[in-house]
């Protein structure tokens, strides 16, 4: 239950994921198109507890919540490694692709999804044992980015992130040409807001 009233830090990724939400809403379902031309993906890359996670997830929060005033159809959909990663032979590969064609692309609404620490898709990537499986996760993963899995019509938008250390040149250039970078509270008020407005805000009157 947070919104982005609840984050410290990260503010241009924030705005940004908020601007790319209300711009995915004003699809047009009737046209089936978007009067806007955009780009559906917004990647950050931070280190582990710069609030990637906490920041997603308040942008998939506003959009569901902006959309429930307009009655708009909306839905928001996590990506977790398990959901795909645990099947066997090409189960695991096919499993990526029914998400994006059958709960984004066949949605009868407009959608939100939130793909954390996507580096371990490409985790394989350098690998010169590649298993024929990850070359197909890898394909479906490039895919949702080329347009080739489904089209990126403004009927949908992604986050993803991934840490600094785990991402080679040649993936994030073709996932993005400009990441964000996440670094979370930095400023000595930046702190103070978050322990003291942000965790405390129960016993504000305490303090």
């Amino acid at each position: 239950p947070l919104g982005p009233e609840d984050i410290v830090g990260n503010q241009d990724y924030l705005a940004a994921g908020m601007r790319l939400a209300r711009d995915v809403a004003g699809f047009d379902l009737e046209r089936g198109e978007n009067p806007k031309r955009l780009n559906p993906v917004l990647f950050a890359l931070g280190r582990p507890g710069c609030g990637k996670t906490v920041t997603a997830h308040a942008i998939g929060n506003y959009f569901l919540r902006y959309c429930r005033e307009r009655e708009i159809p909306a839905r928001f959909r996590v990506i977790r490694r398990t959901d795909w990663a645990s099947s066997y032979q090409n189960a695991s590969a096919q499993k990526l692709v029914e998400i994006f064609q059958q709960e984004v692309q066949a949605f009868p609404g407009v959608v939100g999804g939130y793909w954390p620490d996507i580096d371990t898709a490409f985790a394989a990537r350098t690998d010169p044992g590649l298993r024929s499986e990850e070359r197909n996760i890898l394909g479906a993963s490039f895919g949702v980015f080329d347009g080739t899995l489904i089209p990126k019509n403004g009927k949908w938008f992604l986050l993803c992130d991934a840490n600094f250390t785990s991402m080679d040149e040649a993936t994030l250039s073709r996932i993005t040409q400009d990441p964000y970078r996440l670094a979370g509270p930095t400023t000595a008020e930046d702190f103070v807001i978050l322990m003291r407005d942000k965790k405390l805000r129960e016993w504000a009157g305490l303090l």
